[in-house]
């Protein structure tokens, strides 16, 4: 029983057949011969599904450009003819893969290190020659005007350092306290102190903080993402405290534009949350935004809110009554926003004051609280000079 295993005496391994022979193998295999036949017919110690993988690789005519030997290719199965085998060499293991794959030999994995190191030095140069023209001389804190000082006092609190010399990457989602009614907002305060100089990029900023693109002559940085960047704060002539505490002002029509703008911005907030709630989350576009700002210079942010509540509410029940779909329904809160307001102010209608949603924000609580001296009214109050204590009926100039 023992011998009917037994490897036949005359069985030869695939390597020992002649040059001759071995060539007269592979062309019989590609052209068709069964490969049982041929196994029979050379006498070969192997198994159908081991041939191929035993016959040898082609010899080719190139060299590896690695270590300079000769390249060979794995032999490909007649039933996949239209598969080819990457050359390869036998001796540095490189494999020539064009665009299809990346080798792993070590002289790739070297090579693409050398070019990733250099890659790399060359966008750190771009970046340092970046940042060396983003200094500049401090900014006089006595010539911020009331938004610059809000914006700063509100960041600082936020993502400040112990000195108020720096801020450090702004994050609303990690942030205890909301930073600024909508992150449009605070994308908006943060390109303002730029603008004006209180604040300039750090080189404490992350390498994925930088736009950087290839020109003739380098890669240079194209810009920011202004969500990744961390900032110097460049600013003298105040403490700590009067950076993160200004002080109360004199209200003007700069304050009072300030104040509208920030009830706008409270608005949208609430809009886009519940927008968010109700399944109606397409982006509130400039229409909206400008709709809603008519609305705050008539009425208080908390009649705003109510204005959008009653809004939502029949529009979700115009979605679920099939008579708009979701887009259109969507599309539509501009529409129903406006008529609602306009219906109001025609009829001499008084709107319903509601509450404030979720946290107050760092720059409202700022604003209201320490600049303009309003607290609660900032909210519940309409927008005018009156409600900020001036009497005279001429609006003064807003500071240039």
């Amino acid at each position: 029983m023992g011998t009917r295993f037994r490897r036949a005496a005359w069985l030869m391994k695939i390597e020992d057949l002649s040059q001759t022979d071995l060539l007269h193998l592979i062309e019989r295999y590609y052209a068709g011969d069964k490969v049982s036949n041929l196994i029979k017919a050379f006498g070969l110690d192997l198994k159908p599904n081991q041939f191929v993988a035993a016959l040898p690789p082609e010899e080719l005519d190139q060299c590896c450009r690695h270590c300079g030997n000769t390249l060979f290719r794995s032999r490909s199965s007649r039933s996949y003819s239209l598969v080819t085998k990457p050359p390869h060499c036998p001796v540095c293991g490189h494999y020539e893969l064009g665009g299809t794959g990346r080798c792993t030999c070590p002289a790739c994995k070297e090579e693409r290190s050398q070019i990733e190191r250099a890659k790399i030095n060359s966008v750190s140069e771009a970046i340092s020659s970046y940042l060396r023209e983003q200094v500049r001389p401090p900014r006089d804190y006595a010539t911020l005007d009331i938004r610059q000082k809000v914006f700063l006092a509100a960041l600082l609190r936020a993502a400040g350092d112990e000195t108020c010399t720096f801020i450090d990457r702004v994050d609303q989602s990690t942030s205890k306290q909301p930073i600024a009614p909508t992150e449009e907002y605070i994308r908006e305060m943060l390109l303002e102190l730029w603008n004006c100089g209180a604040i300039y990029v750090s080189d404490e900023s992350e390498v994925e903080a930088f736009g950087v693109e290839q020109h003739a002559d380098g890669l240079r940085v194209k810009g920011v993402y202004i969500f990744k960047t961390c900032w110097n704060v460049c600013v003298t002539g105040a403490t700590v405290i009067e950076m993160m505490r200004p002080r109360q002002i004199e209200p003007d029509a700069d304050a009072l534009s300030f104040w509208i703008d920030m009830s706008v911005s409270e608005a949208l907030a609430y809009l886009n949350n519940e927008r968010a709630r109700v399944g109606l989350d397409a982006p509130s576009g400039e229409k909206t935004t400008a709709i809603i700002r008519m609305i705050v210079e008539k009425y208080s942010t908390a009649e705003a809110v109510f204005f959008i509540w009653v809004t939502l509410r029949d529009v979700v029940y115009a979605r679920e009554s099939k008579r708009l779909n979701r887009v259109h329904a969507a599309n539509c809160i501009p529409v129903y926003l406006s008529s609602k307001f306009e219906k109001y102010m025609s009829e001499g209608w008084e709107p319903k004051s509601y509450n404030r949603f979720g946290a107050q924000s760092l720059a409202s609580d700022i604003l209201y609280n320490n600049v303009l001296g309003l607290r609660g009214d900032g909210f519940t109050k309409r927008p005018s000079l009156e409600a900020l204590g001036r009497t005279d009926k001429v609006l003064p100039p807003p500071n240039e």
